[in-house]
């Protein structure tokens, strides 16, 4: 868990020097003291899931995109495939989206039945 924590907190200071944002400016879009976003990016605190979609949103990324370069980091391949076919499916209307869920379950139905 420890190393979950500073992983984390490496690639949110990573992703904040990205931005130009100092600590203080991390704090303040997240609504956190600059202290709490030390420690967080020290791996000192195990943060939230709240406060981390929080940071995540100050620096213009989803929890999923976060996760993604986390598992990147982690030298697994971060495949953008799912998202894209969130992407595509959210862009359509409700009745569209039901339909494409679905397809998707029944292909995902189908694929465990076939040999």
């Amino acid at each position: 868990m420890e190393d979950l924590c500073r992983k984390m907190g490496a690639l949110l200071r990573q992703c904040r020097k990205e931005k130009g944002l100092s600590r203080e400016a991390l704090g303040a879009l997240a609504g956190f003291h600059f202290t709490y976003i030390g420690q967080v990016e020290r791996g000192e605190k195990n943060i939230p899931l709240l406060s981390l979609e929080r940071i995540a949103a100050a620096l213009d990324l989803s929890l999923f995109d976060l996760f993604e370069k986390l598992q990147g980091r982690a030298g697994r391949p971060a495949s953008a495939i799912p998202r894209e076919v969130y992407e595509l499916t959210a862009a359509q209307s409700l009745p569209r989206q039901a339909q494409l869920y679905g397809l998707i379950r029944e292909f995902c139905r189908y694929g465990e039945d076939s040999p």
